[in-house]
């Protein structure tokens, strides 16, 4: 359309070229007004079309610019998503080298305390062991020191009273005297032989009798009986109060080794024409035997059963270490029993197993 309205345009400038040659003027004033009509309206198209085309070399530029910065900030982002990507990788290395670290140091934490504990139950075990020794050590001293003072005794006594009746230099009364004494301190050796070999038969056979039960009620009367000499002498009575029909699990010669040996030391220890008391507490499942003696005092009560015990004399002079108390208590610990001793409210000593 701008074309034809060029062309129109020339047209109208040929045609007022003749009408200036024929001076016409008011057809040319009337065809210049129409040029100038005309050529207002085609200034007015070619600046909208001009307009129209800086419009859209503008939006394209604009839509360039944009893709551009969209190629830029993709590329960025595509930069900072390589870059973050790289870190999580690194990130994720250092966790697996972390927790790889740190798993072995707990590896080795854990091997660390068993070696520890190891090493701790085998400090221990070798500290029981020394212990051990040490007792055996010092129990072997006290043995060989019972021994010397219950065996020599005895075989110097008799070998005394032999060359005297060899030299026949004794009358009827001193030998009476000198065989009582004598017969007095072999039934002490064979006392005391009797707990040694009975503890060594405990040691031997613990396990083989671990699961036997006893008659308490009768074995404390048949080791009434057996000491039936030692009590007419001090004219002591022997009241036993238990049960005829309680049962308790453990070896039946263990419990007379147990009750002949308190019986002994009961005896031993008590006045005349006193009393001496087999018992049985079923509350506290105690078997106890009470006499009515000199009693103990504090230290003494708690050396008893130790191989610490010193030597001391009975209500009527009878000598001797207290070696069966200790060999009690050892062979009642090996069955997993206890045994303790206490002031009676009276006067003597109250054991309790």
């Amino acid at each position: 359309s701008c074309r034809i309205k060029n062309y129109k345009l020339l047209s109208l400038y040929t045609v007022l070229d003749i009408y200036k040659e024929n001076k016409n003027f008011k057809e040319g004033l009337e065809t210049l007004e129409e040029i100038n009509a005309m050529t207002k309206e085609i200034g007015f198209q070619e600046q909208n079309k001009l307009m129209g085309e800086l419009e859209v070399k503008y939006e394209t530029k604009i839509a360039q610019n944009e893709n551009e910065n969209l190629k830029e900030i993709n590329q960025k982002n595509e930069e900072i998503l390589s870059q973050q990507k790289i870190v999580l990788s690194i990130i994720i290395f250092a966790v697996v080298i972390l927790s790889a670290l740190i798993f072995l140091l707990y590896r080795v934490s854990i091997q660390r305390k068993r070696t520890l504990l190891e090493i701790q139950n085998k400090n221990l075990q070798i500290e029981k062991q020394n212990k051990e020794l040490e007792r055996l050590h010092q129990l072997n001293q006290k043995i060989f020191s019972v021994i010397s003072h219950d065996f020599r005794g005895p075989i110097i006594s008799l070998q005394l009273l032999l060359k005297a009746l060899q030299n026949q230099s004794l009358n009827a009364e001193q030998i009476s005297d000198y065989t009582s004494d004598l017969s007095h301190q072999l039934t002490q050796a064979k006392n005391v032989m009797e707990n040694l070999l009975n503890w060594a038969r405990v040691e031997l056979n613990t396990a083989d009798e671990a699961n036997s039960f006893s008659d308490p009620f009768l074995i404390a009367n048949e080791i009434s009986i057996q000491q039936k000499n030692f009590t007419d002498i001090k004219n002591i009575n022997i009241l036993n109060r238990i049960p005829e029909t309680l049962h308790l699990r453990i070896p039946p010669d263990i419990l007379r080794i147990v009750f002949r040996n308190l019986l002994s030391n009961a005896i031993k220890f008590s006045y005349e024409n006193s009393e001496i008391i087999f018992e049985y507490d079923g509350e506290r499942n105690l078997l106890m035997v009470k006499d009515c003696g000199i009693g103990m005092d504090d230290s003494k009560l708690k050396s008893i059963f130790t191989h610490k015990v010193e030597p001391s004399l009975g209500t009527a002079k009878e000598s001797g270490f207290g070696f069966g108390l200790y060999i009690v208590y050892e062979i009642l610990h090996r069955y997993h029993s206890t045994i303790t001793a206490e002031c009676n409210q009276t006067s003597g000593t109250i054991f309790k197993i």
